[in-house]
């Protein structure tokens, strides 16, 4: 009767799907010019939060350490988050360049580029980074206390963020509400025989204070 999209498919992909019924909701899917209706989260806001935030406390040298997604067409999905990192780092006339790596969206590949990092010999002084738990073992291993040597703002707010060491600074992202609230829409337009009008939703997300951050 409906379909929801979870995750990250290219253009052509939805048209094939739609072929099959148009009653289609995309969720953590955020493309310019859309005629779906899609729920994300408001990345945008998240980093303006997250540099405003750190900057507060001083920092001018922050990093970032990303993943890259890809499409089932081969091409990489643009992640708002680092786009829009650097839109802010720009504004905020903040060093980023030197400290920008990305790999995949896992433990391991956070370990890998906090290693890398840090063997370079060339740190900022606050990081944000979607995949943190890798970096702050990397960070750990190598003998490097947070936040005394380095800040670092996750994202998620996953119930591991509590049990770090620190407990992790995050965003926390509701992936929970825009499910459901993806699944009440598609319902309700089913329910009373009504077209899905193209929209886009975002959804905010909230800084989770804990004790990975300080002020310099």
């Amino acid at each position: 009767d409906g379909i929801i999209c979870l995750g990250k498919f290219s253009k052509s992909h939805i048209e094939t799907l739609k072929k099959y019924n148009d009653a289609i909701i995309l969720l953590d899917m955020d493309y310019e010019n859309l005629k779906e209706c899609s729920i994300v989260l408001d990345f945008d806001l998240t980093l303006k939060q997250a540099l405003t935030y750190l900057t507060d406390l001083g920092h001018q040298k922050i990093g970032y350490l990303g993943g890259v997604e890809y499409l089932d067409d081969g091409q990489a999905y643009d992640d708002i988050r680092k786009k829009s990192f650097i839109k802010y780092a720009k504004e905020y006339q903040i060093e980023y360049e030197d400290y920008m790596i990305e790999g995949e969206f896992t433990s391991e590949s956070g370990y890998a580029m906090m290693s890398n990092m840090i063997q370079s010999h060339h740190l900022p002084t606050a990081l944000f980074d979607p995949i943190a738990m890798g970096a702050m073992k990397a960070l750990n291993d190598y003998g490097f206390h947070i936040p005394d040597d380095i800040s670092i703002i996750g994202f998620d707010n996953i119930d591991a963020s509590n049990y770090t060491y620190p407990p992790l600074t995050t965003f926390y992202a509701p992936a929970f509400d825009m499910g459901q609230f993806g699944a009440r829409l598609l319902h309700q337009a089913i329910k009373d025989h009504t077209k899905l009008l193209p929209m886009r939703i975002q959804l905010p997300c909230y800084l989770v204070e804990r004790e990975s951050c300080q002020a310099l």
